[in-house]
């Protein structure tokens, strides 16, 4: 299975050329952003636009090396480990999020057994835009209070005193 946003025929050609430049040791520059089915490593409809808004100003270039590391990135299934999770975890989507699924989400809540969801209606990069952050980030802070030694002094703290008074 391809990763969220390519297609396999797009996944294999990505991993062969990274193999076959792995072998010669050259960099393997492909686009890391673009529309669907392109030949970018993340290929979604916002992922060009959403990469764009957050780095403009900053001399970002769309491109990744993947001589190094793309198999890794090309095996990496999250849902498949969800049910080795232990611990609470906050799980939130994007309900027009194109490049990880809501419903792959969905399903990680679902066998993780201390799994909460929250859902936005925005896209993938729609929690770092100044309409959404302050509910995202809210939620994530109201989770870790919930679940960290700010609500229960007899749990342990998240950071050691000496860590907290340098913060």
């Amino acid at each position: 299975m391809a990763p969220a946003g390519t297609s396999e025929s797009v996944t294999l050609r990505l991993m062969w050329r990274a193999i076959r430049r792995t072998l010669t040791r050259g960099p393997v520059i492909v686009p890391l952003a673009g529309p669907p089915r392109s030949f970018a490593l993340l290929a979604a409809p916002e992922a060009l636009p959403g990469f764009e808004r957050l780095t403009s100003g900053n001399g970002w270039r769309n491109e990744v090396n993947i001589a190094r590391g793309s198999i890794a990135f090309a095996r990496f299934r999250p849902v498949q480990k969800a049910a080795q999770i232990r611990g609470p975890v906050l799980l939130q989507a994007g309900e027009r999020d194109g490049m990880v699924p809501p419903r792959a989400i969905e399903t990680v809540t679902t066998r993780a057994s201390h799994a909460e969801l929250a859902r936005y209606p925005i896209d993938h990069f729609g929690c770092y835009w100044p309409e959404h952050i302050d509910e995202v980030a809210g939620d994530q802070i109201e989770f870790l209070q919930r679940h960290t030694s700010a609500a229960d002094p007899h749990r342990p703290k998240l950071f050691p005193t000496a860590l907290r008074a340098q913060r």
